[in-house]
């Protein structure tokens, strides 16, 4: 036997481990990990070693979506003392104009360390060397002390790379005991230790596959039949389905009593989970080494004296050299080393996961847009289009459905933001699918480079699963249409209508507008101590915000604020429509100026110039003819304006043919004509204004 590679045993001045509590040492001192958030912020940078994180993923998984306003400061801060923490290591933490990363080799943390040694297994199970291939993964697995960043609970941006980890850890569990298997092993210890796989993950069908094939070498032919109907019975009460091709030709080789042959379960190819089941354990649960049930690691080859190989003590701290090819490097990145192959490893990983961020904390209202995409979904609608103006809450409504709803889709549900109304460019459509695939199961090395490889491969994961796929702020019909999957059920929320979905695809459309007066009375006043608004203040308020959640939001904020002045002042600062927005302006993504400017930007130039000069016209509504009169355009030109315009909700039109400007919009275009007033003079404007 020889020494593991150094990116096996954690050498240089920094050595860090997340796989358990969060520990950081720099020239073997622990570093102090400080307060809770700070202790998240460095659990966060280590899940994501060497690459970039985003400031504002570090504050959303920091606050849960509700930063305060000194969230920016109080990152500095958090970021400062952990600078100073690392001492003669601080360098590793890199500042980018747009983020943070923290620099470390593969050896220096347990989680490249376990990619590292996993996938160093596998390739020596492809190569035939089961022995070599159990001691890697019996390291692997030893370097995991409980669940990921235990101590740390899991935010918004880490609790799916935290499942996704969960995963990669019962995959390297049957890997191992694949890899003994082929060595010979079926002594009672590791039927045992089967035994204890399939209790706690009774789901995925490599484990059922594993113990039927002891069983059955064991000469336990009762014991394999037996085990076989146990896996059949879960299988069809849990998920509705018969067990896989793989798990049936065992059965069948029991039954003729023909060799079982050695290796049962398809080699790991890469594919992760697939089958997600609703209503079994979380993500976040599914690690605890010592849980009831669970299989711990030191149960798994790791002993006192050193790693167990077949059976058999190997020398404390040494492994047996890797066989067959292996590429440590790209093996170190945070997500490889994970899957199983084929339809029995996709099946065999079954699990339900969820890729749903988390739900309101308080859903208010919205009933009818409930049961609108509830019956869209019962009637066999594929696609269902959350459509409306900014701020309305298309995204909670979508999620908060899915939540109710994910239950009924053993595929499980996924999750994608196209970012097509934010600062940034939209969302690449080959970007998305690439992150949607290692959802799905695919890992990095099956992802297709180009478009149509990643679509193609998207619909092949999904062909046979029933899955729910939520789409969330989706720029127009481009972007959404090669993400499809053309199964289960995909709700796409997006600022445009989304017609050619409608048309093309048979999407059913659910329009969110504002909240009636008593369901924004209690989005306003839910968050705020009794007595600080009185009913009559409440009203105006109400009415001055449109009934929009988010400016509802903003305004139960200030008002909640340490010596925030009387609702009476902040309804005066209201008033004009123009400084309305102004009144509210936050300094994060909350902001509703920045918001429709978003929306604004999406526009061709003629667009935005009517935008801008409606901000003049009649509050109580107006026609075509007035708006070409206005910007000055034939009248076909202006409808055609309008048209682009109530697309993305920034106009709405009425069915007597008049159109309006939504109280906020209004009030936006008003700002932003003062802003560049040399319209405002025109004779038409004057003309219509007077």
């Amino acid at each position: 036997m020889t020494a593991p590679p150094p990116e096996h045993r954690g050498a240089g001045p920094v050595a860090a481990r997340v796989l358990g509590p969060v520990e950081v040492r720099v020239d073997g001192a622990v570093v102090p990990t400080g307060p809770p958030k700070q202790r998240a912020l460095l659990a966060l940078l280590l899940l994501w070693p060497g690459e970039l994180v985003s400031t504002g993923s570090m504050i959303r998984e920091l606050w849960d979506g509700r930063p305060p306003r000194s969230a920016p400061a109080n990152l500095r801060t958090y970021l400062g003392r952990i600078r100073t923490a690392l001492g003669g290591a601080r360098d590793r933490l890199v500042a980018r104009p747009d983020g943070q990363l923290l620099r470390l080799d593969p050896g220096e943390l347990d989680l490249t360390r376990f990619a590292a040694a996993a996938a160093r297994g596998r390739a020596a199970a492809a190569g035939g060397e089961p022995r070599v291939a159990a001691g890697y993964l019996a390291a692997a697995v030893g370097l995991w002390r409980g669940r990921v960043a235990e101590d740390v609970p899991a935010g918004p941006v880490s609790g799916p790379r935290r499942a996704q980890l969960a995963e990669d850890l019962v995959a390297a569990r049957e890997d191992l005991l694949d890899a003994r298997l082929a060595s010979g092993e079926t002594d009672g210890a590791i039927r045992t230790q089967l035994r204890a796989l399939v209790a706690a993950e009774p789901l995925r069908e490599r484990g059922w596959a594993l113990l039927l094939t002891a069983l059955a070498r064991a000469g336990d032919t009762a014991g394999a039949l037996d085990a076989y109907a146990r896996a059949r019975a879960t299988l069809v009460a849990e998920l509705g389905i018969e067990p896989g091709p793989e798990l049936r030709r065992l059965h069948r080789a029991v039954l003729d009593g023909t060799a079982v042959p050695s290796r049962p379960a398809p080699r790991p190819t890469g594919l992760r989970p697939a089958v997600l089941v609703a209503g079994h354990r979380t993500a976040a649960d599914a690690v605890p080494p010592r849980a009831p049930g669970r299989l711990p690691a030191s149960d798994l080859l790791v002993v006192p004296d050193g790693l167990a190989v077949g059976g058999r003590p190997a020398a404390p701290g040494r492994l047996p050299a890797a066989g067959g090819p292996a590429d440590p490097e790209r093996a170190a990145g945070p997500a490889a080393g994970a899957g199983a192959g084929g339809a029995a490893g996709r099946r065999g990983r079954a699990r339900r996961l969820r890729w749903l961020p988390p739900d309101a904390g308080r859903f208010v209202g919205r009933t009818a847009e409930l049961d609108a995409l509830t019956g869209g979904y019962q009637r066999g609608a594929a696609v269902l289009a959350v459509t409306g103006g900014a701020g309305v809450g298309k995204t909670a409504l979508a999620v908060h459905w899915a939540h109710r709803v994910a239950g009924r889709f053993p595929g499980g549900a996924l999750h994608a933001d196209l970012r097509g109304y934010a600062p940034g460019p939209p969302a690449d459509p080959a970007t998305v699918l690439a992150g949607l695939l290692r959802q799905a199961g695919a890992a990095v090395a099956d992802v297709p480079p180009d478009l149509a490889g990643r679509a193609a491969l998207w619909r092949e994961l999904l062909t046979d699963r029933h899955c729910l796929l939520v789409l969330d702020n989706a720029r127009d019909d481009e972007q959404v249409r090669a993400l499809l999957p053309g199964t289960g059920v995909t709700v796409v929320t997006s600022r445009d209508r989304l017609p050619r979905l409608v048309v093309h695809d048979a999407a059913q459309r659910i329009v969110v507008g504002a909240l009636p007066a008593a369901d924004a009375a209690e989005v306003l006043t839910a968050g705020l101590c009794p007595g600080t608004v009185g009913p009559a203040e409440v009203t105006a308020l109400v009415s001055l915000c449109a009934g929009v959640p988010l400016a509802l939001r903003l305004v139960a904020e200030r008002l909640g604020r340490p010596g925030a002045p009387p609702a009476v002042d902040l309804i005066e600062r209201l008033g004009p429509p123009a400084d309305r927005l102004a009144a509210l302006r936050s300094d994060d993504d909350t902001d509703l100026t920045a918001r429709l400017s978003w929306s604004d930007r999406t526009l061709p130039a003629p667009a935005r110039e009517l935008l801008r000069l409606l901000g003049m016209a009649p509050r109580g509504g107006f026609g075509a003819v007035a708006a070409a009169a206005l910007a000055g355009v034939p009248l076909d030109r202006a409808v055609e304006q309008l048209d682009r315009l109530a697309r993305v909700h920034l106009v709405e039109e009425r069915p007597d043919g008049t159109y309006r400007l939504p109280e906020l919009v209004a009030g936006y275009a008003a700002a932003q004509l003062r802003a560049d007033p040399v319209h405002a003079w025109r004779p038409a404007a004057a003309a219509l204004a007077g």
